[in-house]
């Protein structure tokens, strides 16, 4: 049972790879490596509370081509009790009847379907998804994007979405209504697809369709068929959806309809054509914010409807409309841990989020928002978020794990002590030794500021950046034992941080790039116009996020360490030998963050360097660090996120009047200037 409290634990049986007879679609094997993957995952089936077949039921048409033949008539445990049963596509020609299964029966399970009507949808109990292809990715890839780039494999040939994000400023766009689709001549369906053409102008309301679909469509063709057809091969669908406001989404021969995600992925407000199709994950959702609901039996009343919707509120849906792609529906991971969510939610209702939380906060300006990513774990009251409140102090931590003279902690603690928004110091004593005398209960009589020194029990990485209980303020900042920054060059850092809560903002910042010939992204240290990652020497961030990648990175990496997968990366998290090296760690933490806000780092002042460490081990030679550090951004990209998050910036942050000819008595941060 799934009591209230209690974390989700989802098991995954029986396991099919001893059974040769039993076949996985490529979709459904992302849905269970999601799973596998995640932090509810479950091996011990005794300890679970949730069930998930291996057997595949994502396509039960017996017409097509993902059939699976060689499924049991039942749920081999408990008749489907506390299972999740996926399905994109149930019953076949000619009527398609949506509880037809083909000789499989679901049982007692939560249907987790698309194409789902209100008729047999069950409220609080099934979940509705979004029809999606085979070639949706399994972790997609964002949006935020530069501008102009080619991303291949989102299932629709190649597609050009770095303006998507950029175009939804209202009457940006020339066309009011677009579509291009299959007509069904014949059959159901076809009573709504068959009347589109009315709506057309060829003005800026331009509907193409085409009567090839089916193998009998040559019978059924009217005297419109030769004309649309030709017409529809003249137009490129995504272009369309690029220069229009409005997308029309008619139902197919089932109720969902693919062009419900290719228009919210473009920013392009969906107009539904589908009467009683429950929408993805409606409980939480409040769609009225972000589509229009047509009726199919008043379609001449469209071009009227969408015409009076004045444009600031086109402005706010369009923008929605995106956050809302990006933040649910953009890959297979985001729709399968949003249904893990809504299934949560239900269980622990009297600390569910309302549909303000799940339809995002302000989308137009930061992307921190979306329930999927508040961890009740962490906290339900919304302020201990980034962006919910404003921050007063920060945190110093400083981790320590290599020798260092007491003279140089000392001169560190007694400079950075000065700074006018430190709360607190923790060091982190991660080396064999005795840590100095001058760390202990007397330090606030010496340093103005409290010092708490914890040693850590497993002396790994991950201490740096672990979420502990003496962090009582919302900003951290990490900094290197050897840092030699000032408290001044602190305060205005903070500062900045204040405004912008969700992001890494600090000092030392690096780059990627991609290799043409290799067909390679490649993590750079060299100085550029620009720069995507923010290293932990000295960066400010929330404490959230040490949260998020305790319970959910480090937790994973674990998991696939015991399972041997990607064993020598894995290592470094886990190993004695390899803590000296942190910046996979700052890799993994960057990702990270540019994984759940869609925003990249700040860098602050003109500092290159911050200390007078190096990053690499004293041990390691430069060609060796180098050939770990591509192997731990490769990973990171191919492997742990599946794709590459980060943004790239061109913006620096310096004081107001920062080197302007005028007199220093009205420079707040003059000191700044003579830092190099």
């Amino acid at each position: 049972m799934c009591k209230p409290g209690d974390k989700l634990r989802i098991h995954i049986y029986p396991d099919v790879k001893k059974d040769s007879s039993v076949i996985i679609s490529e979709t459904y094997q992302k849905i269970l490596n999601v799973i596998r993957s995640s932090i509810y995952y479950e091996p011990d089936a005794s300890k679970a509370c949730i069930f998930v077949s291996s057997y595949d039921t994502l396509d039960r048409d017996p017409l097509s081509p993902d059939f699976q033949k060689n499924l049991p008539p039942f749920l081999p445990l408990d008749n489907g009790k506390n299972h999740l049963v996926f399905n994109l596509y149930s019953g076949t020609w000619p009527n398609y009847n949506e509880l037809d299964f083909s000789d499989f029966n679901p049982g007692y399970a939560i249907l987790v379907k698309a194409s789902t009507s209100y008729t047999h949808y069950r409220p609080g109990f099934d979940i509705s998804l979004p029809l999606f292809s085979r070639s949706h990715p399994e972790k997609g890839t964002t949006l935020s994007v530069m501008s102009n780039t080619v991303i291949s494999g989102t299932g629709y040939d190649e597609v050009n979405i770095g303006n998507a994000a950029e175009s939804t400023v209202a009457n940006s766009r020339t066309n009011l209504l677009v579509f291009k689709g299959k007509r069904y001549i014949y059959g159901i369906g076809s009573e709504t697809r068959n009347t589109l053409h009315h709506l057309h102008n060829n003005k800026d309301i331009l509907i193409f369709t085409t009567c090839k679909h089916g193998k009998k469509w040559k019978e059924w063709k009217d005297e419109r068929c030769i004309h649309d057809n030709r017409e529809y091969e003249q137009y490129d669908y995504f272009t369309l959806l690029s220069n229009s406001t409005f997308c029309l989404v008619p139902r197919g021969r089932r109720l969902g309809s693919f062009r419900f995600l290719e228009a919210l992925s473009y920013g392009c407000i969906p107009v539904l054509l589908s009467n009683y199709w429950v929408k993805p994950f409606e409980d939480v959702i409040d769609w009225s914010e972000i589509v229009i609901e047509g009726d199919e039996r008043n379609l001449l009343q469209l071009p009227e409807i969408l015409r009076s919707i004045g444009w600031k509120k086109i402005a706010k849906m369009r923008s929605q409309s995106i956050a809302i792609y990006e933040t649910y529906f953009s890959s297979v991971e985001r729709i399968v841990l949003t249904t893990i969510s809504v299934l949560s939610e239900r269980i622990q209702s009297q600390l569910s989020l309302n549909s303000f939380m799940w339809n995002l906060v302000n989308p137009g300006f930061t992307s921190f928002h979306g329930a999927i990513w508040f961890d009740g774990d962490f906290s339900y009251n919304l302020h201990d978020y980034p962006g919910y409140r404003n921050s007063n102090s920060f945190t110093i931590v400083i981790y320590v794990n290599r020798a260092i003279s007491a003279a140089n902690l000392h001169r560190l603690i007694r400079v950075v002590s000065k700074s006018q928004f430190l709360s607190r110091i923790i060091i982190i004593w991660a080396l064999p030794i005795s840590s100095p005398l001058f760390i202990g209960r007397n330090s606030v009589s010496f340093f103005k500021v409290p010092i708490e020194l914890i040693i850590p029990k497993i002396k790994t990485i991950n201490a740096k950046i672990y979420p502990y209980e003496a962090i009582r303020t919302d900003a951290v900042l990490n900094l290197d034992p050897e840092s030699n920054l000032s408290a001044e060059e602190l305060d205005f850092a903070f500062l900045v941080w204040r405004a912008f809560p969700h992001r890494i903002v600090g000092f030392s910042a690096r780059d990627h790039y991609y290799d043409d010939v290799q067909s390679t992204w490649f993590y750079t240290s060299k100085w550029t116009n620009q720069y995507s990652i923010i290293l932990l020497d000295a960066a400010f961030y929330h404490r959230y996020y040490s949260w998020i990648y305790t319970h959910h990175i480090s937790t994973n990496i674990a998991l696939n360490r015991e399972n041997n997968e990607n064993l020598e990366f894995n290592d470094l998290f886990n190993n004695d030998m390899l803590t000296d090296d942190s910046l996979c760690l700052d890799l993994v933490f960057n990702f990270l963050v540019a994984h759940i806000t869609r925003e990249g780092p700040i860098k602050v002042t003109q500092r290159k360097k911050t200390s007078n460490s190096t990053l690499t081990d004293a041990n390691t030679s430069k060609i060796e660090s180098f050939k770990f550090h591509k192997k731990c951004f490769s990973t990171l990209i191919n492997s742990t996120f599946g794709y590459l998050p980060l943004i790239k910036s061109q913006m620096r942050f310096d004081p107001i009047l920062f080197k302007d000819p005028v007199s220093n008595l009205r420079k707040k941060y003059r000191k700044l200037e003579q830092m190099k």
